[in-house]
């Protein structure tokens, strides 16, 4: 009789497939020069699936999972992870930059003012950088 190809005494094999690793760089954030405790922003990649340990590779040359920024122009920044199996995902996170300097030196802030009791009639105001966290917190106003 002919055979069919097939070893008579095989063993089973056992294939254990592991899904490719994903990474989440966040949502898109905003910094505002000018205004210092808002110039940066932290970036967080955060990976799911593969087989970590997970390395990191972002487009500025970091190298690690959660990273500071302080970008003069707007920037998509990009991040790639790779999991223990060489298996890699990448994920894209932009920083929006407005600039909010203004005055003869530039050394001011400019707000939008939404006064109280009158929200329907915002004002532009060019303030100190002291005066911004009261004006944030009090008046509903915002940067720019």
């Amino acid at each position: 009789m002919s055979s069919s190809g097939c070893l008579a005494n095989s063993e089973p094999v056992t294939v254990t497939v592991i899904a490719a690793p994903t990474v989440d760089a966040g949502n898109d954030q905003t910094v505002y020069i000018g205004y210092t405790p808002q110039e940066c922003a932290i970036l967080s990649a955060v990976a799911s699936g593969g087989d970590p340990p997970y390395s990191y590779s972002w487009s500025n040359g970091d190298t690690t999972q959660y990273i500071t920024v302080c970008p003069a122009i707007t920037t998509t920044y990009t991040v790639t992870i790779t999991d223990a199996n060489g298996c890699t995902s990448s994920d894209e996170v932009t920083v929006n930059v407005i600039d909010v300097r203004c005055g003869n030196n530039l050394n001011k802030v400019l707000i939008c003012h939404l006064p109280p009791g009158n929200p329907d009639n915002p004002q532009t105001l060019c303030i100190s950088p002291n005066a911004v966290p009261a004006h944030l917190l009090h008046h509903d106003d915002y940067l720019g």
